[in-house]
C-alpha cells in the first residue's frame, strides 16, 4: 500500500528470516532496516491495551528464552546478503541493548547506539567491517579500557595492546571488538 501511496518500485519478498534456507531469493542489498518482534512473551501482560490488542503477536512477542533471536537471525542475514559498505538499522529492546550489541560486535559488526525520545536506548546502526592487515610490524601500544589510538603510520587502531581495524564505506576507521583480533608481540 504505501509504494503505491508514495509511487515507489518495491519488491516485496515473503520469507521467515528464522529459517535460513528461506533467504535465497533475497538479493544482495545496500541496507537493512528492521523493526523486529522484540517484547518477551512474560511482557505481554504489561503492554498497553492499544498495541495488545491491535498489532499481530507475532510483531510483537519472542520467546523469553532468546528475547533476541530475530536480530540474531538479521545479523546473520546481513553477513550474506549486505554489500561492502551496507549498513543495518534496528530498533531494539532497550532492555536487551547491550546483548544485542555485544552479539554484533562478536560477529564482525561495528555499532552505534542511539537513544529514543525518553532516553532509552533505542535503536542500533550497524555495519561490516572489513580487514586488512600491513605486513609493516607495529610495536605494542598500551590504552586503557575504551581508548582508541591511531598509529601514526598506517591508521590501525591499538587497544590494550591489541590491534583492530575497521573501516566504513567511507573510509573512516572503527574500533572492532569481534571474534578475529590480531595480537602483536
Amino acid at each position: 500500500e504505501n509504494s503505491i501511496i508514495h509511487n515507489v518500485s518495491v519488491e516485496f519478498i515473503h520469507c521467515d528470516i528464522l529459517d535460513e534456507t528461506a533467504w535465497g531469493p533475497i538479493p544482495a542489498v545496500h541496507l537493512l532496516i528492521s523493526n523486529p518482534p522484540y517484547i518477551p512473551e512474560r511482557q505481554k501482560a504489561r503492554l498497553d491495551k492499544h498495541v495488545r490488542d491491535f498489532e499481530p503477536g507475532t510483531a510483537l512477542f519472542v520467546p523469553d528464552k532468546d528475547p533476541i533471536v530475530f536480530y540474531k537471525q538479521i545479523g546473520l542475514l546481513a553477513k550474506k546478503k549486505l554489500l561492502n559498505g551496507g549498513k543495518i538499522f534496528l530498533e531494539i529492546h532497550h532492555d536487551f541493548s547491550k546483548e544485542i550489541i555485544k552479539w554484533y560486535q562478536e560477529n564482525g559488526f561495528s555499532v552505534e547506539l542511539r537513544k529514543d525520545f525518553s532516553g532509552k536506548n533505542r535503536m542500533i546502526r550497524a555495519f561490516r567491517c572489513s580487514f586488512s592487515l600491513n605486513p609493516v610490524f607495529i610495536h605494542r601500544q598500551h590504552c586503557s579500557g575504551s581508548q582508541f589510538t591511531r598509529h601514526p603510520h598506517n591508521g590501525y587502531h591499538v587497544v590494550d595492546g591489541n590491534i583492530f581495524i575497521c573501516i566504513d564505506h567511507d573510509g573512516r576507521l572503527f574500533p572492532f571488538f569481534g571474534q578475529e583480533r590480531y595480537e602483536l608481540g
